[in-house]
């Protein structure tokens, strides 16, 4: 079953069991001149009510996948981050509040967090997410407002932009474009052009400066990426993400490219 498949039948459920009863039922109690509630249930049990809540139910998976796949990664580059300097990383766990709460009840705590080294530091992640909704938009007053503010939105766009490109399941992409993996390396050429732009905008020499050097940096990633992506399409023989996984789902590319499971 592919995801669409799926979402069509949580639809057809939600509008059976739920929706057109609920509706059915309003339609009873209240004057049909007065309330629309049996033109949505007769909506809700057509084919085209069953496919727009599919695409509802869809578009939400998608995009929790897409804000969990963002959550881990951070947290994986930090901790992957931490063992390459030889340090543990974020270790903050559920069991440092019972310490933080005990110290703020004035007791002496009987758990210590910085005697303790199971956590995994996920609660990391919750804090992240506090910051981003607390964070405050400051321009400085000789800054270019606009382009100040497209800035950091052109350099986001440029990575969720890639979510469009990348199959979720079997004939469920956002886009299935022939040429999907040079898209996805056009997406990453607009980003350099966020930092730069924010850098300038912001009329302050020290961060022009290191607005080229992020540039620059981004720039020269690009040519590795791009070497080992051709791997992969010369491999697949297609640009399409689409066809590249289904590729592998019928065949296994453990032998195909000489050292493709050694190298990093």
């Amino acid at each position: 079953m592919t995801l669409f498949g799926l979402c069509k039948t949580m639809a057809e459920l939600t509008a059976d069991l739920f929706l057109v009863p609920l509706f059915n039922f309003q339609r009873n109690i209240f004057p049909p001149f007065s309330y629309p509630a049996g033109d949505l249930a007769d909506w809700f049990a057509s084919e085209g009510g069953i496919v727009t809540l599919a695409w509802v139910y869809a578009v939400n998976i998608a995009f929790a996948v897409g804000m969990t796949n963002l959550i881990l990664v951070i947290h994986l580059e930090r901790k992957i981050a931490a063992r390459i300097q030889d340090r543990r990383g974020p270790m903050l766990s559920l069991r440092a509040f019972r310490e933080l709460g005990e110290d703020l009840a004035g007791e002496a705590p009987t758990w210590r967090f910085k005697g303790n080294y199971s956590g995994i530091g996920i609660i990391q992640n919750m804090a992240d997410g506090i910051k981003a909704i607390t964070k405050e938009l400051i321009i400085p007053n000789k800054a270019d407002k606009f382009l100040f503010s497209m800035g950091p939105i052109i350099f986001i766009s440029s990575s969720v932009f890639l979510l469009v490109l990348f199959p979720l399941s079997d004939r469920f992409a956002a886009s299935a474009a022939p040429a999907g993996l040079m898209v996805i390396m056009a997406a990453f050429s607009i980003a350099p052009i966020g930092v730069l732009t924010s850098g300038w905008a912001s009329n302050n020499k020290y961060s022009m400066i290191g607005g080229m050097r992020s540039a620059a940096q981004l720039m020269s990633y690009e040519i590795p990426l791009l070497l080992s992506m051709a791997g992969v399409f010369l491999l697949a023989g297609s640009y399409n993400p689409v066809d590249i996984v289904e590729q592998q789902r019928e065949a296994t590319w453990l032998f195909g490219l000489p050292m493709w499971n050694f190298i990093p």
